[in-house]
């Protein structure tokens, strides 16, 4: 048939033709890229069919260009504010410390980007706030910077350094190792949960008798922060430390005012938190704000060693932290000394940082009427009904390390507190040992990298819904959760971590049991969580700016209306 037969043209060109689709099948010599060109068009020499005209091999070169790592970018190549010659950023970097540095550094992140560099003087800054960046830095770096003020102190009086004035040559990990004993789990419950709760019914007492009527049926104003919040702070330490119940009664007989013993730890804590942030020029002219340190320090000091004396025989029939200490020291040339380093350490937090962060859980409370009631809710679950006889009472409320474990909201509500309002936005500094790359740039050996954990905080692209206060976000599977465990730090990382860290959220925990079931709590205004105050180096809120009110429940009425009347 005619249709079967193939034209002679049609034959050469399946079956013939040099330039045919199966002939290039038959003849291996023939380069694969020349086939490719020449059976594209007959004009092409064989010269100008090379591999980089293939579309198969340009991939493969453009994989392979991608999978090349990038070299990484020098310091100089770090964005950040132009300095100027020889003092670098000096005076812009004074212009922002005369208050909390912390919204500077925020400023600094979101106008130049994740990594930022600043140089003063010669030394060479970093601030990070990639928590991946974080992550690799912290694990990468351990030499912290050290508390250089209190260290200059307490060199010049011959007494003995805590871990954070100690510099990372020196053997600074044996006595860290005395003071983890209060992160244990084994101290937690046998020491830190049944002293505490014996302060529960104290805790009440003394928040009520600093309540003041508004005018309003049952409803009250806190006027006295240091009264009613930083003496719990004081009272917590104490109980944990040298196991005494500091009633009015038995203050009452002490030489000096407790509320100068709370005010100085304060002040000192403050003040060390200022010179961080500026030339140690006091190690050369004792400086107006070096000396208020030393006068602060004094009196922290002497007061400290006076309790210490007193309570040296355990008034308790629990353990207490100070025999844990004199066991884990009893090798040292001098163990008091080292029991006095550590009580003035945990005197500092306990009294300073540990209450700014009960004041602001207050206010998130009042802020957050569903999740005060939420938390209510599972206190009942766990404790019952509250009762008058948990204010009245010799202790209160005891809690059960069963009871206490199963407080999750509760610890929930706390996290979120720690995430969204941070008692300090830079959690942690490295001085670097060695040249490292993060984040793309190169991080020189001996330059400071400090992180800046509050930012990647406040993130969506780290911390889904970042800017809402949501405490079931840090419910096991959440899809609310951050992305990295190293945004949300605010005790520290690694081998350096607040050792009181575990103390501190156990008072807190206990302060919100104590207001939720007794009271409800309120503030001035329901539509704006309050501002944080920027003029000390840690971040709080002015309790005489933004009013906290307390309206007690049903059970505890009649008593705070018995307390106003005397």
């Amino acid at each position: 048939m005619k249709n079967s037969k193939l034209s002679s043209t049609a034959r050469k060109v399946v079956f013939g033709s040099k330039n045919s689709i199966l002939s290039s099948s038959i003849a291996p010599k023939r380069n694969f890229h020349q086939n490719l060109v020449i059976g594209t068009t007959t004009n092409v020499s064989t010269t100008e069919a090379i591999p980089s005209a293939c579309p198969y091999h340009q991939v493969q070169q453009q994989t392979k260009t991608s999978e090349q790592p990038k070299q990484p970018k020098p310091f100089s190549e770090i964005p950040g504010p132009k300095g100027l010659p020889l003092i670098g950023n000096l005076l812009l970097l004074y212009k922002n410390t005369k208050t909390n540095i912390g919204p500077f550094f925020m400023n600094l992140l979101d106008t130049y980007g994740q990594t930022v560099k600043l140089e003063i003087l010669g030394k060479k800054i970093v601030l990070l706030s990639n928590p991946d960046d974080m992550e690799k830095l912290y694990k990468s770096e351990e030499k912290r910077t050290q508390s250089e003020s209190s260290r200059f102190y307490k060199i010049e009086r011959n007494i003995r350094l805590a871990p954070m004035e100690m510099r990372f040559e020196e053997n600074w990990n044996d006595i860290r190792q005395i003071y983890n004993i209060a992160m244990k789990p084994d101290f937690h419950e046998t020491v830190t949960l049944p002293h505490l709760s014996e302060l529960n019914s104290e805790f009440i007492k003394r928040l009520v008798k600093y309540l003041e009527p508004t005018g309003e049926p049952d409803k009250y104003r806190l006027v006295n922060a240091v009264g009613a919040i930083s003496k719990y702070g004081f009272d917590a330490v104490m109980k944990v430390f040298l196991g005494v119940k500091m009633t009015e009664e038995l203050t009452s007989t002490f030489p000096f005012a407790i509320s100068d013993f709370v005010n100085q730890s304060v002040i000192s804590l403050d003040i060390i938190g200022k010179l961080m942030t500026g030339p140690p020029l006091y190690k050369y002219w004792k400086t107006p704000l070096y000396r208020q340190l030393e006068d602060s320090y004094d009196k922290s000091f002497e007061y400290a060693r006076y309790v210490m004396r007193r309570f040296k025989d355990n008034p308790s029939d629990k353990p207490r932290f100070y025999e844990f200490l004199m066991e884990r020291s009893k090798n040292d040339p001098n163990p008091d000394a080292v029991v006095e380093s550590v009580m003035i350490s945990f005197l500092q937090a306990g009294i300073d940082i540990t209450m700014r962060m009960l004041c602001i859980s207050a206010y998130r409370l009042a802020h957050h009427p569903e999740y005060q009631e939420k938390i209510y809710q599972e206190l009942l679950e766990v404790f019952g009904e509250p009762t008058l006889e948990e204010a009245t009472s010799e202790h209160g409320l005891q809690v059960t390390k069963e009871q206490y474990k199963k407080l999750k909201f509760t610890k929930y509500f706390l996290d979120e507190v720690l995430r969204v309002n941070p008692f300090s936005y830079v959690v942690s500094a490295r001085e670097m040992t060695k040249d490292l790359e993060v984040g793309g740039y190169i991080l020189p050996k001996d330059s400071m990298v400090m992180t800046v954990q509050q930012h990647p905080s406040l993130k969506d692209e780290y911390v889904p819904r970042a800017k809402e206060f949501l405490p079931e976000r840090w419910e096991k599977g959440s899809p609310l959760a951050p992305t990295n465990s190293y945004i949300s730090a605010p005790f520290g990382i690694g081998a350096r971590k607040c050792p009181g860290s575990r103390i501190a959220s156990t008072e807190i925990h206990f302060a919100i049991i104590n207001f939720v079931r007794h009271f409800k709590l309120s503030h001035a205004n329901p539509q704006k969580f309050p501002d944080m105050s920027f003029d000390q180096a840690l971040l709080y809120i002015d309790l005489k700016q933004h009013a906290l009110y307390f309206t007690p429940r049903d059970h505890l009425k009649d008593y705070c209306k018995s307390v106003q009347k005397k």
